[in-house]
């Protein structure tokens, strides 16, 4: 049988210890020295973490991808998938799974689906200078499937989603990408209006 805590009810001390677990880590509640419980860390997406080991020191780090845009990608993506967003993007980008960072590597853009802000936050940690982008992509050619609430939303009938930082930035993307779709629509020339960011 399972049983729940809100973390609301934790000291600040034991919510800081538990964000800090990494995949594979647990954290052992203990009295009088003897253990009475195991917190493990539960998010889905931590099934493709790794944590980089440190470079051996007789190792250079590596050179590959100096001068290249390195986008890593959190989601199991096929060579070709991974190969034809490189090529969609063009210019000098180079797409690889999480899994091949080594040392060196600098990462500077995670593409990751849809997590928790605990993943999030462990993949902040473990990629601190790459921007996070959270992807939902379906590719039926590719086998591609990773649905997010975004898109559900969307495929339920829902016109478009927009994340506003305030009301202002609200207005000026209503403006700008909704209202004229909205025109479109009422004159007879288009089809549905989506916004996927």
């Amino acid at each position: 049988m399972s049983r729940q805590i809100d973390a609301g009810q934790l000291s600040e001390q034991v919510l800081d210890l538990i964000a800090g677990l990494q995949p594979g880590d647990d954290l052992v509640i203990t009295r009088a020295g003897e253990p009475i419980a195991t917190i493990t860390p539960y998010d889905s997406v931590l099934e493709g973490t790794v944590m980089l080991p440190d470079a051996p020191a007789d190792v250079p780090p590596s050179t590959a991808y100096d001068g290249v845009t390195v986008v890593a990608t959190a989601m199991k993506l096929s060579a070709e998938a991974r190969s034809r967003l490189s090529a969609e993007m063009g210019g000098e980008v180079a797409v690889i799974d999480m899994m091949d960072v080594v040392p060196g590597i600098e990462v500077n853009v995670l593409l990751i689906p849809a997590a928790s802000a605990h993943a999030v936050g462990i993949l902040r940690r473990q990629f601190p200078v790459a921007r996070i982008v959270v992807t939902e992509i379906e590719d039926e050619e590719l086998n591609v499937s990773y649905a997010g609430p975004v898109r559900r939303l969307l495929e339920a009938g829902a016109d478009s989603y927009l994340a506003s930082s305030t009301i202002s930035h609200l207005a000026t993307q209503l403006e700008a990408e909704v209202l004229p779709a909205r025109r479109q629509l009422e004159s007879g020339g288009g089809a549905r209006y989506e916004l996927e960011g």
